[in-house]
């Protein structure tokens, strides 16, 4: 285990949209309604979030997340087809729903979507047991076919429960359950157990653990380690990125690497590298998004959030070596504070200052995140390949990146999941709210301006569908 530390800048943060530009990336006019789609929540009165986006070979787009009002809230899946229409034979119109009995499955959310090489889907959900909010760390893990139905040759009915650890209960607040599949269509499950202990588990085609990776289908990761965000290699070797936390010592961002067999990776530095990123005891490690770049190094896209003050979080990006260890030459020069191999984009001003970093395909890193009040829009950055500025996206003058506002007032437009098409476009999703309701948002982005002739197209979509 090899562990690292940083020493961050301070950096003023400035109310208001004072110097906000427009972002020099091209949306896709073919997309949707010129490059945009919402899409209106299925509740009148709904809570809606998105967890995931996975896109297929042909350009179609799987949406992860939760919807519900009325005290329920169901797992989702969605799907558009190459051109952001919704695709009306998956599920029923478009739409995978997961209704569960809320007095067995009380609080039930999507965690994240995982893609087979046949074209099924896996979710996992985590939930609440009882009404105390106190229970074990409960995943629903189960697989859709490819019209977007249960499988029942799945655990029988097409999902089943997973418990890390029997009859122990802990606070699972944040614990839904993240996904990876190897070329063997095996499903991983990273997420929270209840105790100090976290693990992968591996399922095999039907349902069942593989009593053939770790012990006895459970890798369990170091004491106070949660990998929230994890990827499979060509090798088929795990990588993870995620919080580490101690009750005696702020959060650290961990990066893992575990073996086909769920050992831990002894060439990578012992496996598991921890970098100092945070200062207090109160402040958390938020990872966003997990990608390898075009030479297979692993990009970590994280926020540092203060619980003691919520309107104060960071936005920042970290890149691996293969080897191991942070990348000495991506942001050797610091302009972006923080340290040689870790990049801060912006402080921000949310409670929820999630960042997305996407690898394109010059080396170049685009990260996508949300600051906030400080900041209507989605928050959009570019930096080249050695962690430098892209100076076609320059800061606006207020030092904050530029943001494309979409129909949210304050904090209103939250983007919630990023994911890299075949071609190389950045399809980015999240939430947005008109005033009157809140719908989902759907963008593709393709090249190096926000329009071709500069010009917000009038027929751009300015309010969420009606019910």
């Amino acid at each position: 285990m090899k562990r690292v530390s940083s020493s961050f800048l301070a950096l003023s943060i400035a109310a208001g949209n004072a110097g906000a530009v427009e972002p020099a990336v091209l949306l896709d006019r073919g997309f949707g309604q010129e490059g945009i789609v919402l899409l209106r929540a299925p509740y009148s009165l709904s809570r809606l979030s998105i967890r995931a986006v996975r896109i297929v070979a042909d350009g179609a787009i799987f949406i992860g997340g939760a919807h519900g009002g009325n005290f329920v809230i169901e797992p989702y899946v969605l799907k558009l087809d190459e051109d952001g229409h919704v695709e009306p034979t998956f599920g029923t119109n478009g739409l995978f729903s997961l209704p569960l009995d809320v007095e067995t499955y009380p609080g039930a959310t999507m965690g994240d979507i995982a893609l087979l090489s046949d074209g099924r889907i896996a979710f996992v959900a985590g939930l609440l047991e009882d009404n105390l909010f106190l229970t074990r760390t409960t995943s629903l893990i189960g697989l859709l076919t490819q019209d977007g139905q249960l499988d029942t040759g799945w655990a029988a009915t097409g999902y089943r429960r997973f418990d890390f650890v029997e009859s122990i209960y802990g606070l699972t607040f944040g614990h839904r359950g993240v996904l990876a599949v190897d070329g063997s269509n095996h499903v991983h499950l990273s997420n929270g157990s209840g105790t100090g202990t976290n693990g992968i588990a591996r399922f095999r085609t039907d349902g069942t653990l593989d009593p053939g990776y770790g012990t006895n289908g459970v890798a369990w990761l170091p004491e106070g380690v949660t990998l929230e965000r994890i990827r499979l290699d060509a090798a088929g070797r795990l990588w993870g990125a995620g919080p580490a936390v101690s009750a005696t010592l702020p959060a650290r961002l961990a990066s893992m690497r575990l073996l086909p067999n769920g050992q831990l990776d002894a060439s990578y530095e012992g496996g598991l590298i921890l970098s100092d990123v945070a200062s207090t005891l109160h402040e958390a490690v938020v990872p966003g998004s997990l990608a390898f770049d075009r030479e297979e190094r692993p990009i970590v896209g994280f926020a540092v959030q203060d619980w003691e003050a919520i309107q104060f979080g960071t936005l920042d990006i970290a890149r691996y070596t293969t080897a191991g260890g942070l990348d000495q030459n991506f942001n050797a020069d610091q302009q972006h504070g923080s340290m040689p191999g870790i990049a801060r984009i912006a402080l921000g001003g949310s409670e929820r200052p999630y960042v997305y970093a996407e690898p394109l395909a010059d080396g170049g890193v685009l990260a996508i995140g949300h600051i906030g009040w400080i900041r209507t829009g989605v928050t959009i950055s570019r930096l080249h390949a050695d962690g430098a500025s892209d100076p076609t996206l320059p800061n606006a003058s207020d030092g904050y990146p530029p943001t494309l506002p979409l129909l949210g007032q304050g904090s209103e437009d939250v983007v919630m999941a990023t994911e890299t098409d075949a071609a190389g476009h950045v399809v980015m999703a999240g939430v947005t709210h008109d005033g009157t309701r809140p719908c989902l948002f759907v963008l593709r982005l393709i090249g190096d301006r926000l329009f071709a002739d500069g010009q917000d197209p009038s027929d751009r979509p300015t309010s969420c569908p009606t019910p």
